[in-house]
């Protein structure tokens, strides 16, 4: 007895939960659409940037060191690990540009959001 009402008490909550993600899913997709059209062509931006890092080749620099304590000895810079790094960073910008198709906010304020996740990536150029 005490099994069965158990059985029915967690099949109810499941249902609960199941219509409560419909639910919360048909209001992210109702909100998006009707998100500023800035929005998605930024995150279509972040996507196209994100796809031509994954085919850049990285820059090698050489040189030589001119501290005393290691005069002369060779130096290879690369820039691998900060492609990889702004490979992670639009990830993460594309999750905050999408977080902002739920919110409130005029033409002005919504283009000063986007520019400050753009301005946010890391550079990949050697110094």
């Amino acid at each position: 007895q005490a099994e069965r009402a158990y059985l029915t008490a967690h099949t109810n909550l499941m249902s609960a939960s199941g219509n409560i993600a419909t639910e919360r899913a048909r209001h992210e997709a109702a909100l998006a659409e009707s998100a500023h059209p800035s929005i998605g062509a930024f995150i279509a931006k972040l996507r196209g940037e994100q796809a031509r890092l994954r085919h850049e080749q990285p820059q090698i620099v050489e040189s030589r060191s001119v501290n005393p304590a290691t005069f002369g000895q060779r130096l290879i810079k690369s820039s691998y690990e900060k492609i990889n790094a702004r490979i992670l960073a639009i990830r993460e910008a594309v999750s905050s540009a999408e977080a902002l198709q739920f919110i409130d906010a005029d033409e002005p304020e919504l283009q000063s959001r986007i520019n400050k996740i753009w301005q946010s990536l890391p550079d990949t150029r050697i110094e």
